[in-house]
């Protein structure tokens, strides 16, 4: 009896045992099956970039000098000539004149204002600016009217003298001097036509040649000026 009394909890010792063993036996399996599972998942993500700046609008010109930056045009035939100028500063300049999309040459000068007007000979070589109403600050006779460049060199400067021979014809209103017709310069083979303010006609061409207002043949009388009547 006493022996058959010890049997039940040496079994239930000896069962607990053995599960205590199949439970050691078995961990290795799970830590071997936890290691696969982790291994498993999926990477997370890399963190996304940080987005592009946004690109800057277009500046303008820099405040100040916006009578420094202008852009004007030329044609010879169906090829399209352009120059371009922009400035850092009143004395620094940069200048660019392509032809057909090739550039020809470039300038460090400030050549011109945005206020005058531009003509550019058909191979882009030559500079022709007008003023529209230059200043007078001196005699009239001496007041510069244009500017003939072979790229940034200076060829001719016209003055009223030259061009106009003397101020009859045209006006000084503020200190200003109007001397161009209502019609405007316009392109002509080598060169320029103006309408002078009483009329008359000049041309002024690319190679610095024919002295305005001297060779009477170079001179065409404009219509004169016609002021509409209101209705």
């Amino acid at each position: 009896m006493p022996t058959a009394g010890l049997a039940l909890p040496l079994d239930a010792v000896a069962g607990s045992g053995a599960r205590w063993i199949m439970a050691l036996r078995s961990l290795p399996l799970a830590l071997l099956l936890s290691a696969c599972a982790c291994r498993s998942r999926p990477s997370p993500p890399p963190p996304a970039a940080p987005p592009a700046p946004a690109a800057k609008a277009d500046e303008g010109p820099p405040p100040g000098l916006e009578q420094l930056f202008w852009t004007s045009y030329g044609q010879d035939g169906a090829v399209l000539l352009q120059i371009k100028q922009t400035a850092r500063s009143r004395n620094s300049c940069h200048v660019s004149v392509l032809r057909g999309g090739t550039e020809l040459w470039t300038s460090e000068r400030c050549l011109s204002t945005r206020a005058q007007m531009h003509f550019l000979s058909p191979d882009g070589e030559r500079l022709l600016v007008l003023t529209r109403e230059p200043e007078v600050n001196g005699p009239a006779s001496d007041v510069e009217l244009g500017v003939l460049y072979a790229r940034d060199m200076v060829v001719r400067r016209y003055t009223v003298g030259e061009v106009l021979g003397s101020t009859s014809g045209s006006r000084i209103e503020a200190g200003m001097l109007h001397w161009l017709h209502n019609e405007l310069p316009r392109d002509i083979p080598g060169g320029v036509r103006v309408t002078l303010a009483d009329g008359r006609g000049e041309f002024l061409f690319f190679d610095g040649g024919g002295v305005p207002n001297s060779a009477a043949p170079q001179r065409m009388q404009a219509p004169p000026i016609r002021l509409s009547r209101g209705r």
